[in-house]
């Protein structure tokens, strides 16, 4: 019998930053960076995010980042990092 690993996830911190949330296509909006983690972040925002939808968050004093949408909720949207931060979908 294997028996099952467990892996907490990593500490989130809160942030509540404004940001702006880059999409894809282009199109941007003011949102709200409510927490963040070594992997992952959790953002409000007006957008209609999807799940598999690359964004952009640029964080007024922290810079941008970048990942992908995992899961919606309303108008909060919880996404994984990017491993290598490449900026605005481009090299």
């Amino acid at each position: 019998m294997i028996a099952a690993t467990y892996s907490e996830r990593p500490p989130r911190f809160r942030a509540i930053e404004h940001c702006a949330v880059v999409r894809e296509c282009g199109d941007v909006a003011a949102g709200i960076l409510v927490d963040l983690s070594e992997q992952g972040f959790c953002v409000h925002s007006e957008h209609h995010l999807e799940v598999g939808e690359r964004v952009e968050l640029r964080v007024v004093g922290a810079g941008r980042i970048s990942g992908v949408v995992r899961w919606l909720e309303h108008n909060r949207a919880g996404g994984v990092l990017e491993p290598f931060p490449r900026g605005a979908f481009g090299p």
